[in-house]
């Protein structure tokens, strides 16, 4: 059975009790099932099979999942043995050409721009962004972790504020009123030539 949307978390902690992250991966899991999407957790899948197509279910549900939704509260959580076991084997499919492709470029670009605009610090959004693709790199061999860092520093930059640094040097250099500042496109343009200059590099580096 395929499914929309793989749902994968860190059940129980050392103690056996329920983590946090298993919380909030039901609340997610009864959202998104909520908006008619197949989703699989777990939890609750598994509960709905026969012993014999337990095995058999968790082995093949992240390779048949179209997203894969990692859920942690740690570090320590995002690496457990059961969630990288399921990311690995959905990253083996998409590998394998069984998935869609997206570049973890773009991804890295993404998540740095999606924390910059939520925060308007570059400073944020580079830490955040890095740390969000940090096991992205270390799970596809093939990324080229420099570009991946001019990948995330791009997208870091993306929508200037007034709480960064950019925002100033553009105002001052350009002796721009404040209004005229916000409506110049400048550190955008940075950020998406960026990402452009960084994909055409990916293709021969």
């Amino acid at each position: 059975m395929s499914n929309d949307i793989f749902i994968s978390c860190k059940n129980l902690d050392e103690h056996g009790v329920q983590t946090r992250d298993s919380e909030i991966a039901a609340e997610v899991y009864k959202f998104l099932t909520g908006k008619g999407l197949s989703v699989f957790l777990s939890t609750f899948t598994l509960e709905q099979l026969g012993a014999s197509a337990y095995t058999r279910e968790i082995d093949s549900a992240p390779e048949s999942a179209t997203v894969l939704l990692a859920i942690g509260t740690s570090a320590d959580h995002l690496s457990s043995e059961w969630v990288r076991y399921e990311w690995d084997s959905f990253s083996n499919a998409i590998r394998s050409g069984g998935k869609p492709h997206i570049s973890p470029l773009l991804l890295g670009w993404s998540a740095a721009a999606l924390v910059r605009i939520a925060t308007g610090s570059a400073t944020v959004a580079t830490i955040t962004g890095a740390g969000i693709v940090a096991p992205i790199v270390q799970a596809e061999p093939g990324v080229n972790k420099e570009l991946m860092v001019l990948a995330t520093g791009a997208g870091s930059l993306i929508l200037s504020h007034v709480n960064d640094a950019g925002f100033w040097l553009v105002k001052e250099y350009f002796q721009l009123s404040l209004p005229d500042t916000f409506r110049t496109a400048m550190e955008t343009l940075l950020s998406v030539l960026g990402l452009i200059f960084v994909l055409l590099l990916g293709l021969v580096v």
